[in-house]
């Protein structure tokens, strides 16, 4: 099993916070092993932010996390690497194909709304 750094005070309270948010507005607790560096129940979930030539477009679906800025892609297990130091795209190929996919389809229906929003 990979070993992890430790985690420095800002990130665990950053992350506390965002746990104690996810389990008020979820109604489904969340762990933290601090151990491990690992969080469990994590809700399954999409969302899209960014989208730009500059900025890239990323993407959270549960506790999966994609960036993408032209050709580049990388993929984290935030259950496992919340720190995101290591991307696992190439370990799980499916999942990245798939997110892929997602991130193109959204930005197609972003591109469609922006044009009738236009009009």
């Amino acid at each position: 099993m990979a070993q992890f750094a430790p985690l420095d005070e800002a990130i665990i309270s950053d992350c506390i916070s965002h746990m104690s948010d996810i389990a008020i507005r979820t109604g489904k607790e969340v762990n933290w092993d601090p151990e491990k560096g690992t969080i469990t129940n994590l809700p399954e979930r999409r969302v899209f932010f960014g989208y730009g030539p500059k900025l890239g477009t990323a993407m959270r679906d549960g506790h999966w996390k994609m960036l993408t800025k032209g050709d580049a892609v990388e993929l984290y297990d935030l259950s496992k690497d919340i720190k995101e130091t290591t991307s696992v795209k190439d370990k799980y190929s499916g999942r990245t194909n798939e997110m892929k996919a997602a991130i193109e389809k959204w930005k197609l229906e972003v591109r469609m709304d922006s044009k009738v929003n236009d009009q």
